[in-house]
């Protein structure tokens, strides 16, 4: 591999670190690492080399044609070391919710996390509450956040202060503007002190994600690398139930995610 550097005009040596990316060493074999000279080097600026007494594997060669064995009596000094990869945390909306993807700082499988709840309504409801039976909330616990409902065939939410929950009922400070329709209603509870990791099975996120997720429409779409294929979750109303799905798009990788708006 090869890195250009700018002319070196420091008056002492100048230790310089390559950063050799993932790519260009997914594929095992022999790599080569050279030191090439500048035409333009002078008695004020040219390479130095680490080196020690002894001859092993280090090459060299005048014009890059032909190499002996080995450098007569000195090898090159070098050292390769793990580039430490720094955990993150995106942010991300679908479908008016708050996410969170996190990617841990070692080979290990990322967890993504919601902010609050969202649901379908089941159950007994009435002017100012909506139920949802698959809950099992503390008490009180949604107090102070936002409850907003998607009503069926209405293109806006409804949003609404929570004054008071049970373990699957919510209380609203007013009355709703519409009518809940039980397995219809769509909610999310928004601006929550909670954040509840998704599950799904499988979940499908085996190796960290390599850039932020990406929301399209009905999905959300995770690149893992050349570790792992392309992966999506999506959450909708199957049937009543609010169900959370995850597929892969089989041999596709990717490290970075891109709209395409043409």
């Amino acid at each position: 591999f090869d890195r250009d550097f700018p002319e070196m005009r420091e008056h002492l040596s100048h230790a310089y670190i390559l950063d050799w990316d993932l790519p260009q060493s997914v594929t095992p074999g022999l790599y080569w690492l050279t030191v090439e000279a500048d035409p333009n080097d002078s008695d004020q600026s040219y390479w130095e080399l680490g080196c020690r007494l002894g001859a092993g594997t280090t090459k060299h060669t005048d014009a890059f044609i032909s190499w002996p064995v080995v450098w007569a009596a000195f090898d090159m000094y070098y050292w390769i070391a793990d580039l430490p990869e720094r955990s993150k945390k995106w942010l991300f909306q679908y479908k008016g919710q708050l996410y969170m993807a996190e990617k841990p700082d070692k080979s290990t499988a990322p967890t993504v996390y919601m902010n609050g709840y969202r649901g379908v309504a089941t159950g007994v409801h009435t002017e100012s509450t909506i139920q949802d039976t698959t809950q099992s909330w503390e008490i009180d616990e949604l107090v102070g956040s936002v409850i907003a409902v998607v009503h069926p065939d209405e293109p806006f939410y409804e949003p609404h202060i929570v004054v008071a929950n049970t373990a699957d009922t919510i209380e609203i400070e007013t009355e709703w503007d519409i009518p809940i329709v039980d397995a219809e209603t769509l909610y999310g509870i928004l601006g929550a002190k909670k954040w509840v990791p998704l599950g799904g099975t499988p979940t499908a996120l085996d190796f960290p994600i390599t850039d932020r997720p990406l929301p399209v429409e009905d999905y959300v779409t995770y690149c893992q690398g050349a570790k792992g294929d392309i992966q999506i979750h999506r959450e909708s109303n199957i049937a009543g139930v609010w169900t959370l799905e995850w597929d892969e798009f089989n041999g596709d990788e990717a490290y970075r995610l891109l709209i395409d708006r043409t």
